[in-house]
């Protein structure tokens, strides 16, 4: 449980966030204003998101790395989570 928070924690602040600003623009009634107000929120919640979300890393080619390993260049492996 606690790998998923870790991984997924915009996500699930995001939602908190959205179901709060949902309650908080909508208790009154459904009115055109409070609905444009929910957009701009969801919008600006998602453009955060797609600018801070990790992007996979072009990786090198194994025949590269064993070459430089084989040459006795130090090498420096670097492992990444794909999340």
């Amino acid at each position: 449980m606690a790998e998923f928070i870790n991984y997924n924690s915009f996500l699930i602040v995001a939602i908190f966030l959205e179901a709060l600003a949902i309650w908080f623009f909508l208790r009154r009634g459904i009115i055109r204003e409070n609905i444009f107000r929910l957009l701009v929120v969801t919008s600006l919640i998602t453009a955060v998101f797609m600018s801070l979300r990790p992007v996979e890393a072009s990786g090198v080619e194994a025949a590269d790395v064993l070459s430089k390993i084989e040459e006795g260049t130090p090498t420096l492996l670097e492992f990444k989570s794909p999340n």
